[in-house]
C-alpha cells in the first residue's frame, strides 16, 4: 500500500466504530454502558455509545498489538520518528515521562547524585513535574527578554554550549521550541552542540509545523489541539531512530504515568488527528499578504515570529484590552501585560475574517491611543537554586504574603497560565526583584508556598 493510501486509514478510528455498533451486552466498563446521565447525553448525542473500555478491537494502550498499535505505527511514519506513542493526558504526561525515562536510562552508570539536564527556562510546568518525578538537577538556560512586548525568546545555541562547557557530566538538554508566542529555535545547531547527549523537544506548540525531528532531535513531545485537529488532552510522544536510547525506558515510564483507563474518544481523535494532518499535507503556512497587511502598520503592531498562526498584537494595556475584546465576542489565547495573544487556526486562510478581526482589534486599540505602555519590571536573574525541585516540592511549606517572602525558599511553581511558564521553581530563593516582577506580571498573585523555617 502505498504511504498516501496507509495515512488515508484510521484503524483506531475504525476499530472504534466496529466496536460500538456491535449487538452484544455491554457489561463492563463504563457502567453507563453508553447511556450516561440524560443530559450529557443529548449533549453528547451519539458519542456517548464510542466511550468504551479495552475491547479486542480497541485493543490496549499498555500493551498495544491491534487496532492503537497499528494507529501509532502510522503516526510514527508521518511524523518521522522510529516510535511514537498517544498521550491521554497530553503533552505533560509526554514531557513527564521524557524525564523519567532520562533519569531511568542515566541510573546504572551514575554515582549517587541526581543526574544534570540542561533546560530551557521557557520550559512548561510539566516539565518542572517531570524533574520532580525523575529527581533530575536542572541547570537552567536564560531567556532573552523583549521589552516591548514583555515576552521571552528562546535561548540561542552559544547559551546552550556555554551552559555544557560549565557542565560537561549533563545527560541531556531540553528545550521548548517553538515558543508559546510562535518563535522556532535552531534545532540543528543544538543538536550538533548536544554531541552524544540527549536532546529533548517540547514541540507542543509546533505540532502543525514540525521541525525538530528532521533537525535531528531524539525525543519529541507534540500536543494535539495547539496546532492540529486533535482533542484537547491528546498528544504524541516520538521517539528519533538512533542508538542514543532505548525505547523501553519511555514506555515503562508512560505505564507508570498514564491511566489504566483511557478515554477512546482522545484516542480516536490522535489517530483522525494524524489522518487529517496526513491528508492536508501540513507544510509551513502564510498568513495571506491582504490579510497581512490589513492587521498591520501603523494602528495594530504584530510581533514578528515563525508561526502565522500565533498572532500577538501590541496593547499599552494587554490585559484591559482582553477584557474590552471579550465583551466585543472575541476570546483570544492570553492577555500579557502589553499585548493580547490570538491562535488564528480556521481563520488563518480566512482573509475576510481577519480583517473583521482586525476592524474590532483597532476599535479596541484606538481606546488606548493616549494609554502609556504597562511598566513592567524585566526578570530578575537566574534565582538562586537552594534545593533540587524534588526535595522543595517534598518539604514542609506554608503559605506566604508575597511581599513578605523575601529571600525564604520556594516550595512551589510560581507560573502565569498561560502559558504556564514558571517564574519561580521550587527550591529557588525568591528575591526582591522576582517579587516585583511577579507584582506586574500576576497582579493577582498574593501569597507562595515557601519551605517552613
Amino acid at each position: 500500500m502505498e504511504n498516501a493510501a496507509r495515512q488515508s486509514h484510521a484503524p483506531l478510528l475504525s476499530a472504534l466504530r466496529i466496536a460500538a455498533s456491535r449487538t452484544v451486552w455491554r457489561l463492563h466498563t463504563p457502567v453507563h454502558q453508553g447511556f450516561p446521565d440524560p443530559e450529557f447525553a443529548a449533549l453528547m448525542g451519539t458519542a456517548t455509545s464510542l466511550d468504551l473500555t479495552e475491547l479486542e478491537e480497541t485493543d490496549d494502550l499498555r500493551d498495544p498489538k491491534g487496532a492503537i498499535a497499528e494507529a501509532e505505527t502510522l503516526a510514527a511514519e508521518h511524523f518521522g520518528a522510529e516510535r511514537t506513542w498517544f498521550l491521554v493526558a497530553g503533552a505533560s504526561v509526554g514531557n513527564m515521562a521524557a524525564l523519567l525515562a532520562i533519569s531511568a536510562f542515566s541510573a546504572a552508570g551514575r554515582s549517587a547524585s541526581p543526574p544534570r539536564v540542561i533546560v530551557d527556562r521557557n520550559a512548561h510546568v510539566s516539565v518542572v513535574a517531570g524533574l520532580v518525578l525523575a529527581e533530575l538537577e536542572p541547570i537552567w538556560v536564560s531567556t532573552p527578554w523583549l521589552p516591548r512586548w514583555c515576552i521571552t525568546g528562546p535561548p540561542a545555541p552559544e547559551a546552550f554550549a556555554a551552559a555544557l562547557s560549565a557542565h560537561p557530566e549533563a545527560v541531556a538538554v531540553i528545550i521548548t521550541a517553538p515558543t508559546y508566542y510562535g518563535t522556532a529555535a535552531d534545532i540543528a545547531a543544538l543538536r550538533n552542540i548536544c554531541g552524544e547527549r540527549l536532546l529533548i523537544v517540547d514541540e507542543a506548540h509546533g505540532s502543525h509545523l514540525p521541525r525538530a525531528l528532521p533537525a535531528g532531535a531524539d525525543i519529541v513531545i507534540h500536543s494535539a489541539h495547539k496546532g492540529l485537529l486533535g482533542p484537547t488532552q491528546g498528544g504524541f510522544l516520538h521517539l528519533r531512530s538512533g542508538q542514543r536510547f532505548d525505547s523501553a525506558y519511555l514506555t515503562q515510564s508512560l505505564r507508570l504515568l498514564q491511566t489504566t483507563s483511557p478515554n477512546y474518544w482522545l484516542l480516536a481523535g490522535l489517530d483522525a488527528a494524524r489522518r487529517a494532518a496526513a491528508k492536508l499535507q501540513l507544510t509551513s503556512p502564510t498568513l495571506p499578504s491582504s490579510a497581512l497587511a490589513t492587521i498591520s502598520g501603523p494602528a495594530l503592531e504584530i510581533y514578528a515570529n515563525d508561526d502565522p498562526t500565533r498572532l500577538l498584537v501590541y496593547f499599552p494595556d494587554g490585559f484591559a484590552a482582553y477584557e474590552a475584546l471579550a465583551k466585543l465576542s472575541v476570546q483570544a489565547e492570553a492577555a500579557l501585560p502589553t499585548g493580547v495573544l490570538f491562535f488564528l487556526g480556521r481563520y488563518l486562510a480566512d482573509t475576510a475574517a481577519l480583517a473583521s478581526l482586525a476592524d474590532v482589534m483597532m476599535v479596541v486599540r484606538q481606546s488606548q491611543a493616549t494609554q502609556p505602555a504597562r511598566s513592567i519590571p524585566s526578570p530578575p536573574p537566574m534565582p538562586e537554586a537552594v534545593l533540587l525541585p524534588r526535595a522543595a516540592t517534598l518539604s514542609r511549606a506554608e503559605p506566604c504574603a508575597i511581599e513578605l517572602a523575601v529571600d525564604r525558599i520556594c516550595a512551589e511553581v510560581v507560573c502565569p497560565y498561560p502559558p504556564g511558564i514558571p517564574l519561580l521553581v521550587p527550591g529557588e530563593r525568591i528575591g526582591s526583584r522576582a517579587i516585583e516582577h511577579l507584582g506586574a506580571v500576576i497582579p493577582e498573585l498574593r501569597t507562595v508556598r515557601v519551605i517552613m523555617d
